[in-house]
């Protein structure tokens, strides 16, 4: 017909994904991608390659992994063999967030018998679907991360992307430079549990500032130029002046150029007598680029290193590094917090008189 094979796609889910594999090794290889969504286990899995979805079968193979964890061995729904070029195994491959539904609470929040009872059997399976279909319009949101294992990852390894970049998970998955250079790459990334599944993931650095060792926890929350973030736990336990704290988390949104953190202590306003937790430096880290924010406190006159919101959560506000010499000496310099804090503490209608800057 004209039309050079190497510009075929050849897409499968689970069976289907291995017909795509016979369909391109009946073609001699020649096929240009086959990707293969959560490739059918039963009858398949450790199978010879005659037999299955492996890399010969077209010029590049990509293969997204969610449901490797089967309840009965080799009667789940998807393998967990690494078939292709690039194998992306998306929050471990085995349990999908979103995916824990019962059918009950699965038909009533879908308003729909058939897709609410059918989800929670086949769920994870289904995601590998969804995934591509989301990172079409959403490339940047499912970046994967090449690691020997998920719990590597998730202990805050294999971060960043190394010089020759992370491939995009899905659709774009073939602009990957080094997506042919060997078999059996694989990946990892963690998505959203629903909507467009996307996620970004930084590195948070938070090296706390005060006088005495204390037991708590503390979040932050990123400020950037298209958006800001959701409040993310970083430490829980014992809180020593001076230690640092290292965190990778997952936002829902790219943040941009980060501009601005808010650090968010456990303390409760009837503390207000005890010593305050503080930070006098945070790094934020992007996993794609590497490129690293480092912030310090920024301190208004009068209010010393710690402010309020009107919950009663104390909140320590930072700009990028470079602020006012004055800044950095009132930080410093401070002991307690002033006259006004406390007041802002026991009456929180005073903290409107003293807003955070947004």
């Amino acid at each position: 017909m004209g039309y050079s094979l190497e510009n075929v796609h050849l897409i499968g889910h689970s069976l289907g994904a291995h017909a795509a594999g016979e369909a391109g090794r009946r073609l001699g290889g020649y096929v240009g991608r086959i990707t293969g969504l959560d490739p059918a286990e039963p009858g398949f899995q450790g199978t010879p390659e005659e037999v299955r979805l492996d890399p010969s079968d077209a010029m590049f193979v990509d293969v997204i992994h969610t449901d490797t964890s089967p309840t009965v061995p080799y009667l789940g729904f998807g393998m967990s063999q690494k078939v292709g070029h690039l194998d992306f195994y998306p929050n471990g491959g085995e349990q999908m967030p979103g995916c824990a539904k019962s059918i009950l609470s699965s038909i009533v929040d879908k308003n729909d018998f058939w897709e609410g009872s059918r989800d929670p059997v086949s769920c994870n399976h289904l995601r590998s679907y969804k995934y591509y279909s989301s990172s079409i319009l959403y490339p940047d949101g499912f970046l994967g991360y090449p690691c020997a294992s998920y719990e590597e990852f998730q202990e805050n390894g294999c971060f960043p992307c190394p010089v020759t970049g992370c491939p995009k998970m899905g659709h774009y998955a073939d602009q990957f430079q080094g997506n042919t250079s060997a078999v059996g790459q694989t990946f990892f990334l963690n998505t959203g549990e629903s909507g467009n599944f996307t996620r970004w993931r930084y590195r948070v650095s938070v090296t706390l500032a005060g006088k005495k060792t204390r037991s708590g926890s503390f979040r932050i929350a990123l400020y950037g130029s298209n958006g800001n973030s959701k409040q993310y736990e970083i430490f829980k336990g014992s809180l020593k002046p001076d230690a640092k704290h290292v965190r990778d988390i997952d936002v829902d949104i790219n943040l941009g150029k980060i501009q601005k953190v808010k650090f968010l202590s456990d303390n409760h306003w009837l503390n207000i007598f005890r010593d305050k937790l503080g930070a006098s430096k945070i790094t934020v880290q992007s996993g794609e680029y590497g490129t690293k924010a480092e912030l310090e406190p920024e301190v208004r006159p009068g209010l010393g290193p710690h402010s309020s919101d009107l919950q009663s959560s104390h909140i320590l506000q930072l700009s990028p590094e470079g602020g006012s010499s004055l800044a950095k000496d009132a930080h410093r310099k401070s002991r307690r917090p002033g006259l006004l804090h406390l007041m802002a503490g026991l009456l929180p209608q005073l903290g409107r008189l003293y807003p955070l800057q947004e």
